[in-house]
């Protein structure tokens, strides 16, 4: 079955719901990562705890990666883990007096990290907790999101979600001249009119597709709920 002719199939009410659904969560994305990357740049506290978090990942994600079969799973986990772990030490090293010193051109690629980084972990944390309530609310058990294309859409989505808030971020030079609170909420509302629109699409697009992969799932039989983080599905990635 393809994607067409599911969406021609499915229930109209459902696809709307799940459509709205992945919005909404590209909505939330767009906000925290944003207000996340302004903490970072502008506060030295938020910046070292952000870091600590992100090494305490990347290095738990290092540990997993060891216990992978095949090389292209290890070197796609270890090279996520590098990008985390990078992610946690930029956070130690960001002050703005010499940040905001910066070109934006030089910029974006320091955000585009910290936007992944920072997605990557928001967006597995938020679909987590999405996927156990549904299990739990759902009579058959079946989660939203469990085979390893899922887990795989969600990882791919997170990369480019967050690499684009993060271009958006640095190339708008955001924080760079707020003197005042109500200066970088307005530097932050211009942002948000490119971010907004990029993560609504992109969340909308994903959850339809990863509705197309459940109901897939489904109909060969193989639908059980499990977490997100669970060592069969590490191997299955």
């Amino acid at each position: 079955m393809g994607v067409g002719q599911f969406v021609q199939e499915s229930n109209v009410i459902w696809m709307f719901m799940t459509v709205v659904a992945g919005a909404l969560v590209g909505l939330v994305l767009s906000f925290l990562v944003n207000t996340i990357l302004v903490e970072i740049s502008l506060d030295s506290f938020p910046a070292f705890y952000f870091g600590f978090v992100f090494l305490f990942l990347g290095v738990l994600m290092v540990f997993r990666v060891v216990r992978f079969q095949g090389w292209k799973k290890r070197v796609l986990m270890l090279t996520f883990a590098l990008m985390i772990i990078a992610s946690g030490v930029l956070c130690f090293v960001f002050k703005a007096s010499w940040l905001f010193t910066l070109s934006p051109l030089a910029k974006m690629p320091l955000y585009g990290l910290l936007g992944i980084s920072t997605c990557f972990m928001m967006t597995f944390t938020i679909l987590d907790v999405i996927n156990f309530c549904s299990s739990c609310c759902s009579p058959s058990g079946v989660a939203l999101i469990e085979s390893a294309e899922q887990v795989n859409l969600v990882l791919i989505v997170s990369v480019i979600m967050g690499f684009g808030y993060g271009i958006f971020f640095g190339l708008l030079d955001v924080g760079k001249k707020a003197h005042t609170g109500n200066q970088l909420r307005r530097q932050l509302v211009h942002e948000e009119i490119f971010c907004v629109p990029f993560g609504i699409t992109l969340g909308a697009c994903a959850a339809l597709y990863n509705e197309y992969l459940r109901q897939r799932q489904i109909k060969e039989g193989e639908y059980k709920y499990s977490p997100l983080y669970t060592d069969e599905q590490d191997d299955m990635i």
